[in-house]
């Protein structure tokens, strides 16, 4: 049998989008219905009016959604601020986010998932079918998953692989449309599955902490501690400029470097973190000259103004630029990995696997080929191995696999509980088993491994 989770629940599907815009920002307000349109979502939007720091009072804010400690750094914010620190434009982002979750927690139980979008994103061509493929995956792999970050700044976040770290043979099999977060940067668009899922990020989220602005502190919200079920989309389907490329009420910029920094957010952009870049990455054989002038091509008038007035003499040098651009290409090209510092897990679908127990048994049982062409089995792969191992009648038996039977790798199911999809290998996964109800009158039981591709693990019960 194959391990599962029970019962199947309705699939997914996309009911509204709220998009947040500041009674002020009438531009973003018509671009953004525009874009709305263009990407097939006209008829499911609906505007959410933000909350304006500039006229927030930010010390009559309940201790329920801003701390004191919160509230006293964004009175008085660090003379640069740059994505960490409080100030009052990022406090009435939050305070948005509240209002907009909170309408979400108090909807119909049977309410679709939500689509809550920045004024200022854009969209892939193709946007609602990627969507949908998005939602099947999150479906198929948790579901119960709570959110899914389907836009973002493109080579300032990061994935992990769904089931793990890959063999040394590399991935078999499609990509998956979607993805484990590892770091977020820019949520410009994330789907919320329903009023559960909006009442948990309420609980997990608030009050909100000083330097705790909004995608740093969803960074923090979700994984395998069970706080929130957070995915990304394996590509972002959506993205919004760093805030750094225009007037920004979240950051605090200092007047001697904004110029700079709104070309570096506007190159950005342009090369690599627009939802139409010109350039995927960045060519090799492209000189950083070339480079910068399909950025500068990419950019509105104004914008275009103020970056070849950022590269006059005077302003930011053309030697930065070139350095930037060089960064960039390193970016994007380990965007879909896991960030630089983490240590990945070595590993060959050929290393010895076995099974080891965290119920009953008292020994470690190794996972061994065996002939095809004799034996019924439930999996197909040219690798598949099995144990077999004597269990407990009436009892629930629970394992985890193991290579060469070292306990600091380890394969276990995924941290929703869908067993039928592998994690790993991990350390640190006691207590996640792959669990096995044996009926009475059965004494012993074949576990069937598949490394390769999704990682699979079957189960046969027999007398």
């Amino acid at each position: 049998m194959l391990l599962s989770s029970g019962g199947a629940a309705r699939p997914s599907r996309l009911e509204r989008v709220l998009w947040m815009n500041l009674d002020r920002r009438q531009d973003r307000a018509e671009s953004q219905l525009a874009a709305l349109a263009l990407a097939g979502l006209g008829g499911l939007q609906e505007r959410v009016s933000a909350v304006d720091g500039r006229i927030l009072d930010v010390a009559g804010i309940s201790t329920d959604i801003l701390t004191a400690e919160g509230a006293k750094q964004a009175l008085a914010p660090p003379r640069e601020v740059r994505g960490m620190a409080l100030t009052p434009g990022a406090v009435g982002l939050w305070l948005t986010w509240h209002g907009v979750l909170l309408r979400l927690a108090q909807g119909p139980a049977d309410s679709g998932c939500c689509l809550v979008v920045e004024d200022d994103a854009a969209y892939v061509d193709g946007f609602l079918r990627k969507l949908g493929a998005v939602l099947e995956a999150l479906d198929s792999f948790d579901p119960r998953w709570d959110v899914c970050a389907v836009g973002y700044i493109r080579s300032k976040s990061f994935s992990e692989p769904l089931v793990g770290d890959l063999p040394k043979e590399g991935p078999s099999g499609p990509e998956p449309a979607i993805a484990r977060v590892a770091r977020l940067c820019g949520a410009s668009a994330l789907l919320i599955r329903g009023p559960a899922a909006a009442e948990r990020m309420l609980g997990v989220l608030f009050p909100v902490p000083p330097s705790s602005q909004w995608d740093l502190r969803l960074n923090f919200s979700g994984g395998p501690d069970g706080r929130l079920s957070m995915f990304m989309s394996a590509d972002p389907l959506a993205a919004a400029p760093l805030s750094e490329a225009g007037d920004t009420d979240i950051q605090r910029l200092p007047e001697g470097r904004r110029e700079e920094l709104e070309l570096e957010a506007h190159i950005r952009h342009a090369l690599c973190d627009g939802v139409r870049p010109r350039m995927p990455a960045i060519a090799r054989a492209e000189s950083d000259q070339q480079a910068l002038a399909r950025a500068l091509a990419a950019m509105d008038g104004a914008a275009r103004d103020r970056a070849r007035r950022a590269l006059a003499p005077g302003g930011c040098a053309e030697a930065e630029v070139a350095e930037l651009v060089r960064e960039l290409e390193t970016a994007v090209a380990a965007c879909r990995g896991p960030p630089p510092r983490r240590r990945r897990a070595a590993w060959s679908v050929a290393d010895r696997f076995s099974v080891s127990s965290w119920s009953n048994w008292r020994e470690t049982h190794e996972l061994l080929p065996f002939n095809r062409r004799q034996v019924r089995h439930p999996l197909d792969g040219a690798r598949v191995q099995r144990a077999k191992v004597r269990v407990h009648p009436g009892c629930v038996e629970e394992f985890q696999i193991l290579i060469d039977s070292d306990r600091a790798r380890r394969f276990v199911p995924a941290p929703s509980g869908n067993s039928s999809w592998v994690c790993g290998p991990s350390t640190g996964v006691d207590g996640r088993n792959f669990r096995v109800d044996v009926p009475f009158g059965c004494d012993q039981m074949w576990i069937y491994w598949d490394p390769t591709g999704p990682r699979y693990v079957t189960t046969e019960v027999a007398k």
